[in-house]
């Protein structure tokens, strides 16, 4: 048996630890009606950091795919700037299916609901101040880069040789922060100073939100903006049961060009 001291380091230890939480997000996607998780710790080599990496999870119905990013943070807040249109249903996403002979991934435009806020900017805060050190850019990218080189996987290809209809792949990042939610008035942004300051009714909390950007992929290639979806984990089953009842729709005319 551990001695007093060992036992305090090895429950520090576990509490650290980000595994515990992903593998209740696991159980939280396993279980959810018409849901398969397909992988956990999918291995992809991530050529512009020249490291191998791993997609948390990728899940899956008959209509929609999804990988996913755990992140467990202490504290932690994180704040979206989101357009003034009001929660939008569209989604630009990695896609699966044959574009003439080809069965090569390319990028489309999708309707999938539940619709939400669309944000393209986001500052974390930690401790109630902004954290300089941490991009939420830099996870959601990483995240990119592995779906969109899952999409490019043997696994993948098989399954793109059974569709009848394209299949969207979307982003998930879960994580324990608070995800807030802004829109910035730009009528009343000083271009003297470069500031505008958002009321304080404006801040409001959000289940998840839409993030969409454009990134560059492995290989210095860059890609059209693809969107993810972050969501806050206690929301997670609610999210999954309406994208399960909703079916994904591709917008006529979306599909730009290959992933090469």
């Amino acid at each position: 048996m551990p001695d007093d001291e060992l036992r305090g380091n090895l429950n520090a230890a576990l509490l650290k630890s980000g595994f515990p939480f992903q593998r209740k997000v696991k159980q939280i996607i396993h279980a959810a009606p018409e849901w398969s998780v397909l992988y956990e710790e999918f291995p992809w080599r991530d050529d512009l950091n020249a490291k191998d990496s791993f997609l948390d999870i990728v899940a899956g119905t008959k209509q929609l795919l999804i990988t996913v990013e755990c992140k467990k943070a202490e504290d932690e807040k994180i704040l979206f700037l989101v357009e003034p249109d009001g929660p939008v249903p569209e989604c630009s996403c990695v896609s699966l299916g044959l574009q003439g002979n080809l069965s090569t991934p390319f990028p489309s435009a999708w309707i999938i609901r539940p619709e939400s806020p669309n944000a393209t900017f986001a500052i974390p805060f930690r401790n109630g101040k902004p954290d300089s050190n941490r991009l939420l850019e830099v996870d959601i990218q990483q995240l990119l880069r592995g779906t969109i080189t899952a999409a490019r996987s043997k696994q993948a290809q098989r399954t793109v040789q059974s569709l009848q209809a394209p299949l969207p792949i979307l982003p998930l990042y879960v994580t324990t922060a608070e995800l807030l939610v802004t829109e910035v008035d730009y009528d009343q942004l000083d271009l003297r100073t470069g500031k505008v300051t958002p009321n304080a009714q404006d801040f409001r909390s959000t289940p998840f939100v839409r993030f969409t950007k454009t990134f560059i992929s492995y290989k210095d290639v860059e890609v059209p903006s693809l969107t993810a979806i972050v969501v806050q984990a206690h929301h997670i089953a609610e999210l999954l049961s309406k994208f399960a009842n909703r079916s994904p729709i591709e917008m006529p005319e979306s599909r730009n060009r290959a992933f090469y």
